[in-house]
């Protein structure tokens, strides 16, 4: 990968951040000032959003394991296998959203409205509401499916340009419809018709551009969906521990190379066993006890990952431990210089804490550069950078 795409990439990550931001900035505001009882109304939204929104996490592995596995065959020229993989994983999103629309309509007969104490809307409206964000999660699952596939010929920030795209239309459509002062179905139903619009523009932009991503149920078969949905399942383990804070940076290797098997289990029991351990340590050292469980278990972590490397690298490729001895050394020195002042601050004034906090980092931040050898790094990029600005003028 070069240095262009890299960098587009990262926009689009950056872009994604700031359509969260744009989203937490406009929404809840627009609910509180559009009602008259805005407080109960926001909140009773966000109820039912939450109620379904776990069903998210089944998409994490299928969507990952078949983009990554389509990459790997596509760009070694197995072109059948990687339709074939693509097929299998759209089979199996058509399955869940067929399985979603016919067995979400339980919540019409649910008591929903009592389960979540909701009053601002009917009973009728708040389980309309449920299950048409049921099927907004359902078509997610196909969309999410459609932009990621753009990792196959190396355009992943073309398709994250879309899924920004269709998050900030989203975005619009919730405003103007709560700015009319629409029910909850209403609200709803613009998500899922954003969705739906942009799943086919996507389609359509497929189509013109990279007519080899455009997915079809004429590939795979059923023994192509069995074999995706144990790797995929290693994947949803990952997703299960990155709700007990597993960091995606350091599975990059693995998750990229479908090489995820034993680091899924080993980072679910890792973390399930550390948050075993930590419980007696806060009852000693409250907060502090939990953050040094953290530090010992990342490290741990650290060490493991890079002994799976050694599986997908070849030897001369091997990785060396030193750097990752160097980092545990120099948490576990920062950590101990830390645990003294962060006891005294709670008797501390606001403007005390945020000054220390602040010349804590950058004097960390100063030993970081010194002890990492940052400099050199510095000096790397410059070089690239100055040779491809180079080659662009003399172009």
């Amino acid at each position: 990968m070069n240095l262009r795409r890299i960098f587009k990439t990262l926009f689009t990550n950056f872009l994604g951040q700031g359509v969260t931001i744009i989203s937490q900035l406009i929404v809840p505001p627009l609910f509180l000032r559009s009602y008259s009882n805005g407080i109960m109304v926001y909140g009773e939204w966000i109820a039912l959003s939450a109620a379904v929104s776990y069903l998210g996490t089944l998409n994490y592995g299928i969507q990952n394991y078949s983009n990554n596995q389509m990459s790997i065959l596509y760009n070694s020229g197995d072109i059948e296998g990687a339709k074939n993989v693509q097929g299998a994983a759209l089979r199996l999103l058509v399955g869940f959203f067929t399985l979603f629309a016919i067995a979400g309509l339980i919540v019409f007969v649910l008591p929903i409205a009592s389960y979540l104490n909701l009053k601002v809307e009917t009973p009728f409206q708040n389980a309309l509401a449920l299950y048409l964000l049921i099927l907004q999660i359902a078509l997610n699952m196909l969309f999410s499916l459609m932009t990621n596939s753009y990792m196959v010929v190396g355009q992943l920030h073309r398709g994250n340009y879309w899924a920004s795209a269709q998050r900030l239309f989203s975005i619009v459509c919730i405003a103007l419809t709560v700015k009319m002062h629409g029910s909850f179905p209403a609200v709803a139903g613009a998500q899922l018709g954003a969705f739906f619009t942009f799943l086919i523009l996507v389609m359509i932009d497929m189509r013109r551009n990279a007519p080899i991503l455009l997915p079809s149920l004429r590939y795979g078969s059923m023994e192509h969906v069995r074999a995706i949905i144990k790797p995929s399942g290693h994947f949803l383990l990952i997703a299960l521990a990155g709700f007990l804070r597993i960091k995606e940076h350091k599975t990059q290797f693995q998750s990229s190379s479908n090489k995820h098997e034993r680091f899924a289990v080993f980072s679910v029991v890792g973390y399930l066993v550390m948050l075993g351990v930590s419980l007696p340590i806060m009852k000693m050292y409250s907060l502090t006890g939990f953050i040094l469980c953290w530090l010992v278990w990342e490290i741990i972590q650290t060490y493991a990952v890079v002994r799976f490397n050694e599986d997908i690298f070849p030897a001369e490729y091997k990785v060396s431990l030193q750097p990752i001895t160097r980092l545990a050394i120099f948490m576990s020195v920062a950590f101990a210089l830390s645990f003294y002042p962060s006891k005294l601050e709670v008797n501390w004034s606001l403007w005390a804490v945020v000054g220390f906090s602040c010349a804590a980092a950058l004097l960390f931040a100063a030993a970081a550069y010194a002890y990492f050898g940052i400099g050199e790094l510095k000096d790397i990029l410059q070089q690239r950078f100055r040779s491809r600005f180079l080659k662009t003028r003399s172009a």
